[in-house]
């Protein structure tokens, strides 16, 4: 069998690989919903199971945790795939083009809730696995997968697991394939990801809304009093003026800086694709800025009543959502201790709480002589070379691997820049899913010259 013969077989078995990704999707993995949740692990355990795979599902506090291997040689080395099948919210229905859990396809792409981003690139390197075994018959390397159901939620039930089984995970590497490529489709290989915490802000300054005409300018405002804290944080221009917020963000090597600058840019393109009017940042302060600093977002606001025209009332109470998106070395104790501290001074009626649990920052080492290997195996599928950066702007529980278990791990995306995940008509590439099952499946036929070399 030839590598090439793989990929045709792969081309062959597109149109059920899609079918099957349908399935999946329709499936609504939401956090909250326990049928979904029950649905997609049956889904995965009977998938893996018809691999060949030995399968474990083991309950936890929160969602199932899918452990699967199948080990050919304790003497060959172990990949191990990461991958998660819990979804984000859809949000407003009304803004989806087609229904979140109905897939559709439309112009070469499938839109769902979960195709980009978690169930889409999960299936790819199930589907890699499968069309390696179905083609040639058997693996050449030992293979695992670890998938939870928690990524949304910070991996609470996974962190602990790992902990716990630190003898059954081990491999030597973890790969995971999540996020988007960058620009013109240039595939990237990402060691590590920032970390994140939220924090909920409430204030109450009455125990119920007042009336603006009858008491307004004579009583304080729940929303105003919130939305004065919340700016007195950053200035106009992002920056976090809490002392000591960036105490323990490392230093930007030449080395990473010089991995950042191989990243296409096109700040008209990308405005574009995130819709916004602009981009005002240049390449290097743009992608060090959405990858490598620390950032502080609200995610979302709340007072009064939203739904009348005219609701003529002083809110009595106000609450806030903040995202903190941690650089390697921070820690979300001691920023969450500054926040508190801070906000405590500009007005100490407001309540701060920790929501979901925290995922902290990581980064991997990895031998240059191993990375170029991978590199060099993405390569003969991609028409462009990888770039390797040092980190990807998004929060995965990589630290689980490079902290708890210290095995190296990296980040593969395949999904296309545009996937909106998170937003309305979420949707994967049907070209680029297919890329990533060959991509996979090169990976696991290269994956012992990797190691070694």
């Amino acid at each position: 069998m030839t590598i090439k013969e793989l990929h045709d077989n792969i081309d062959c078995s597109n149109e059920k690989d899609i079918e099957l990704l349908k399935d999946f999707i329709r499936i609504p993995s939401l956090n909250d919903n326990h049928q979904g949740i029950s649905k997609c692990v049956n889904f995965l355990t009977e998938l893996l199971d018809s691999c060949g795979f030995f399968t474990k599902t083991i309950q936890t506090e929160g969602n199932p945790i899918i452990y699967a291997e199948a080990i050919v040689d304790k003497d060959k080395p172990t990949l191990m795939f990461y991958g998660h099948y819990d979804v984000q919210p859809t949000g407003a229905l009304n803004l989806w083009k087609s229904s979140p859990f109905v897939p559709t396809i439309k112009d070469g792409r499938l839109y769902g809730r979960g195709t980009g981003d978690g169930k889409g690139q999960l299936l790819i390197n199930i589907l890699g696995v499968k069309n390696y075994i179905d083609t040639v018959g058997k693996l050449p390397v030992n293979i695992k997968f670890i998938i939870e159901g928690e990524e949304e939620t910070g991996s609470s039930s996974l962190e602990k697991f790992a902990k716990e089984n630190k003898d059954l995970l081990k491999a030597d590497l973890v790969y995971m394939a999540d996020a988007s490529l960058a620009l013109d489709d240039t595939p990237l290989v990402a060691l590590g990801s920032r970390g994140v915490m939220r924090l909920n802000l409430e204030i109450q300054t009455a125990y119920a809304d007042n009336h603006s005409g009858n008491i307004g300018g004579g009583i304080e405002n729940a929303s105003w009093e919130l939305i004065k804290a919340l700016a007195s944080i950053v200035d106009d221009k992002g920056k976090v003026l809490i002392d000591g917020f960036y105490d323990d963000v490392l230093e930007v090597s030449k080395e990473d800086m010089d991995m950042i600058e191989q990243i296409p840019f096109d700040r008209v393109k990308l405005a574009e694709i995130f819709e916004v009017k602009s981009i005002d940042k240049d390449a290097l302060d743009f992608f060090m800025d959405s990858t490598l600093r620390p950032a502080l977002s609200i995610n979302n606001i709340s007072s009064g009543y939203a739904h009348f025209k005219i609701d003529n009332k002083i809110p009595g109470r106000a609450e806030a959502e903040i995202e903190i998106r941690m650089a390697y070395n921070q820690r979300p104790e001691k920023i969450k201790t500054l926040i508190e501290d801070f906000v405590s001074r500009v007005n100490p009626q407001i309540k701060i709480t920790p929501i979901d649990n925290d995922v902290l920052p990581s980064r991997s080492i990895i031998k240059a002589d191993n990375l170029n290997s991978i590199v060099d195996s993405i390569s003969k599928v991609t028409t462009k070379k990888p770039i390797i950066v040092p980190s990807w702007g998004g929060s995965l529980p990589s630290f689980i691997w490079s902290e708890i278990l210290e095995i190296p791990s990296i980040l593969v995306p395949y999904a296309n820049i545009d996937e909106n995940n998170y937003g309305p008509n979420e949707n994967i590439r049907i070209d680029l899913f297919n890329q990533g099952i060959k991509i996979t499946s090169q990976i696991i036929d290269d994956f012992e010259s990797i190691i070694k070399s």
